[in-house]
C-alpha cells in the first residue's frame, strides 16, 4: 500500500536527519489515509506522530504537540493496541520541551502503564519510557524517583543492547 510505504519512506528520512523529505513524504501519505475509504487505518496515528517528530526535531514543540494530540485521540477511539503508548510517550517528550512537567509525567506514566500490559518489564520501549520519565521527575526536582528510573532504565539497556551502545552511554 503506498500510504504505509510513503509513512516507513518518511520515517526513514526523519531518522536520517532529512527533515524536509521527510516532512513532504509524510504529509502525501496522510494525504492519501484522509480519504473517506482509509479513515480507520492504524498507520494514520503512526503517519501523525511520526510527521509530529519531525517537527518536534526542528524545534517546533506546539505543532508536535498538536500532531501527537489528533494521534492520540485516533488511537484512543479507533485503534486500540501498543501505538497509544508510543503516541502518550511522544506527547510526553514533547510537554517535556515546552516545560509542561506535570502534563508531561502524565502522559509518560500512562505510556509506562500500556507498555507494562503489552510487554515484558524488560522492553526496550519501557526502558526509553522510564528514561524519559526519570528526565522529567529530574526537572521536577524529584531526584530519588528520577534516579531510581534512570537505573531502570540503564539496566534495560544494558541487557538488551550491551554496555557500549550509545543509549548506555547517553544515560550515564
Amino acid at each position: 500500500d503506498l500510504a504505509m510505504n510513503l509513512t516507513f519512506l518518511g520515517e526513514l528520512y526523519r531518522e536520517l536527519g532529512k527533515y524536509g523529505p521527510a516532512k513532504a513524504i509524510l504529509e502525501r501519505s496522510l494525504a492519501i489515509y484522509n480519504k473517506p475509504s482509509n479513515s480507520k487505518d492504524e498507520l494514520i496515528p503512526r503517519a501523525l506522530v511520526q510527521l509530529g517528530a519531525v517537527y518536534r526535531d526542528l524545534g517546533d514543540y506546539k505543532k508536535a504537540e498538536q500532531l501527537g494530540e489528533k494521534a492520540y485521540s485516533i488511537f484512543r477511539k479507533e485503534v486500540p493496541g501498543t501505538g497509544i503508548a508510543m503516541t502518550l510517550n511522544f506527547l510526553g517528550e514533547v510537554n517535556g520541551k515546552l516545560g509542561n512537567y506535570i502534563k508531561a509525567r502524565d502522559f509518560l506514566i500512562q505510556s509506562q502503564f500500556f507498555y507494562n500490559e503489552f510487554f515484558s518489564k524488560k522492553h526496550l520501549s519501557l526502558a526509553k519510557v522510564n528514561a524519559c520519565l526519570g528526565s522529567v521527575y529530574k526537572d521536577l526536582k524529584n531526584f530519588e524517583m528520577a534516579k531510581k528510573l534512570i537505573k531502570e532504565s540503564l539496566s534495560n539497556y544494558e541487557k538488551n543492547l550491551g554496555q557500549k551502545h550509545y543509549l548506555v552511554a547517553f544515560l550515564l
